[in-house]
């Protein structure tokens, strides 16, 4: 829980960074436009979910990958719902029930619905799964058989299009704050070749924004057109700069 926190308490710093660079600078005339910086001179983001957790990632992951819910920074404080329009806890805390919504897609138009959503997570957890400890998903029911060699998780079932549940053995710390992290959303399948990354420097975006360009340590992001989740005042273009 407490690296939950400190993740939060970093995001949050440097969103507040960002909004200061904006007030401050107009990169495209007659746009609104929002620009922030990359923690790391001159080094070259990566879109590959092994290095989203690292800092100078995080930000603009943040807004490729949709994630089932947000954190709210400079607002509630609290996570709400994203990709899910709403969830459900069991009294116990063994249960959690999103329920998604409807009719958004991948940048490539793959949907991003349930039974996408259990594949995404058996394959990124697959991938994480060599880490010494994953906090929170250690304790979904079948996780250990998943260590040992299954393809999927007992724990992450699909029981409908738009209807995703997580079953725990223990209850989880921090479940929420988890999954308003880009590093546990949905990864669409087409960035991936026999399991792993295609390209570190190419995505397929599943979030509010698309990839423009990429030059070096420069990143340009253009917000999806028709995406129902961005909102008509967000920043047109987001950039990334050394």
């Amino acid at each position: 829980m407490i690296v939950v926190l400190l993740c939060l308490l970093v995001v949050t710093v440097l969103t507040l960074l960002m909004a200061n660079k904006m007030s401050s600078s107009n990169l495209f005339k007659g746009e609104k436009s929002l620009n922030y910086l990359f923690a790391g001179k001159g080094i070259t983001p990566s879109f590959d979910p092994e290095a989203s957790d690292l800092i100078r990632n995080t930000l603009h992951m943040d807004q490729l990958v949709g994630t089932l819910l947000k954190e709210r920074y400079g607002n509630s404080g609290r996570t709400e719902p994203s990709v899910a329009e709403k969830w459900t806890v069991s009294g116990n805390g063994l249960v959690w029930d999103f329920f998604l919504k409807s009719g958004l897609r991948c940048e490539d138009g793959t949907p991003i619905d349930a039974h996408g959503f259990v594949e995404s997570f058996n394959r990124i957890l697959k991938i994480y799964s060599s880490r010494k400890d994953l906090a929170a998903f250690n304790r979904l029911t079948g996780w250990k058989k998943f260590l040992a060699g299954s393809q999927e998780i007992e724990g992450i079932r699909a029981l409908g299009p738009d209807h995703l549940q997580f079953s725990f053995d223990k209850k989880p710390d921090g479940f929420a704050e988890f999954l308003a992290m880009p590093f546990y959303g949905f990864y669409c399948p087409g960035n991936f070749l026999n399991g792993k990354w295609k390209d570190p420097q190419n995505i397929i975006s599943s979030g509010s924004y698309v990839v423009e360009y990429l030059k070096g340590s420069e990143l340009s992001l253009r917000k999806r057109s028709g995406f129902s989740l961005i909102s008509a005042d967000a920043p047109d273009k987001k950039m990334g700069a050394p």
